[in-house]
């Protein structure tokens, strides 16, 4: 898996930009066909790019609605099949109890 930022591919390192939102903004996409990063070069209001595989894209952004739209357009466009259209929205209090919470409170006695 590999990380990019739009138009800088660094295999194996994980880019994103920093920001003070409340809100991180996920908008994942699954294509028929794999596709190459440049594809999604001209997208606009995307802070960050995942590629969990060749399939499988997932866009950090403030607003997902128009990246969804973009996607659609570009799948138009391109005659691209698109399998799965998803966006997820986590607040920065859900990501923190997450990141902080003790394995062991989930377990029953």
């Amino acid at each position: 898996m590999f990380e990019i930022q739009i138009g800088v591919t660094v295999p194996g390192t994980a880019i994103s930009m920093p920001t003070t939102k409340q809100n991180s903004n996920t908008v994942k996409v699954s294509f028929k066909e794999p596709l190459d990063a440049t594809l999604f070069q001209k997208l606009r209001g995307i802070s960050a790019v995942n590629r969990p595989s060749a399939h499988e894209w997932e866009f950090q952004t403030d607003d997902p609605e128009n990246v969804k739209k973009q996607l659609m357009e570009l799948a138009l466009q391109n005659n691209l099949n698109i399998v799965s259209l998803q966006s997820e929205n986590q607040r920065l209090e859900d990501i923190f109890r997450i990141l902080t919470a003790d394995p062991r409170s989930e377990r029953m006695p």
